[in-house]
């Protein structure tokens, strides 16, 4: 239950930059070439990805401590 209730929190501060980063690639979908709407589209995934996983850092030790680990 725990897990469920911080997962909803970072939720509830993780999607008006989701929101936002959608509306920007919308009017870049209108307005800009196809090769900077592509281009905008990669910055956008790559910026909310990384904000996704600052929120994440224990999942990503583990999943390096995993990684690492030779005797699986």
């Amino acid at each position: 239950m725990l897990d469920v209730q911080r997962h909803t929190a970072e939720l509830e501060k993780y999607w008006p930059k989701f929101l936002l980063g959608c509306a920007i690639e919308a009017g870049c979908y209108l307005l800009c070439h196809p090769d900077l709407f592509n281009l905008a589209v990669i910055i956008k995934t790559s910026i909310l990805l990384i904000v996704w996983m600052k929120g994440k850092k224990q999942y990503v030790s583990r999943f390096t401590y995993l990684v690492a680990d030779d005797s699986l």
